[in-house]
């Protein structure tokens, strides 16, 4: 019971110092916390000793090897991949192999969905993940080459970064709505009760961010980081 609890007790269900926290969304924000300041030592290191950390750190993860719980190792490992590409980011170039890396990241997918059941799924997993990050800069490098598609991507990067911040809760919420409205049964209305409510949110937030746009812009320029 929650009122048998102590303060710290209670403390630690909501941030989940030893636990994963009692509210979904609040493990997000303790490891982005976490490794936020971690990253602040980080930025100081030399890039070689930088790279030696992030090869140990990734190849931990690549194996399965938890070296910490809170935040967990795929937070870390791609807080610090992250950071390390946006450091190096101008010598980090796939112009050559951009389509190899592409071509290999699809292939991941399809076998992290035939092999997700046997006993080396999750590797396949792991590797479908970082081939996913490495073709960014590829597939962003395409985009840039079609001016319309840049041109209308960059206009929506407010609007994106918006749905970021607000999907979880109205996810949940939503969902929450939805299946208590009715008996869903059969994989059909399974299915439509968890999809209804994805477009719901995004079209919430399309025209959400129009209104904001034209009449707060202000508002929305510091909700959003400036991004608007």
């Amino acid at each position: 019971h929650i009122d048998a609890l102590s303060a710290l007790e209670t403390l630690d269900l909501l941030v989940g110092a030893t636990r994963y926290p009692v509210a979904y969304q609040f493990w997000f924000m303790r490891d982005l916390i976490i490794c936020v300041a971690l990253s602040l030592p980080l930025i100081f290191l030399p890039p070689a000793a930088f790279a030696s950390l992030l090869a140990v750190i990734g190849g931990a993860w690549l194996a399965g090897i938890q070296v910490t719980e809170i935040p967990s190792m795929s937070a870390i490992f791609f807080f610090c991949l992250g950071g390390y590409i946006g450091i190096g980011g101008s010598k980090l170039r796939f112009d050559a192999g951009g389509k190899a890396i592409v071509v290999a990241c699809f292939i991941a997918m399809w076998a992290d969905l035939l092999l997700r059941n046997s006993g080396f799924g999750e590797y396949v997993h792991r590797i479908f993940l970082v081939l996913g990050v490495f073709s960014l800069q590829p597939l962003g490098s395409l985009i840039l080459k079609l001016p319309r598609t840049s041109t209308w991507l960059k206009a929506k990067a407010g609007t994106a970064f918006l749905l970021f911040a607000l999907h979880e809760p109205m996810l949940m919420a939503l969902k929450k709505f939805f299946f208590g409205l009715a008996d869903w049964s059969g994989a059909g209305s399974v299915l439509l009760a968890y999809a209804l409510p994805a477009v719901v949110v995004i079209f919430v937030v399309n025209v959400a961010h129009k209104v904001f746009s034209r009449w707060t812009p202000q508002a929305l320029a510091f909700a959003t980081g400036g991004r608007t």
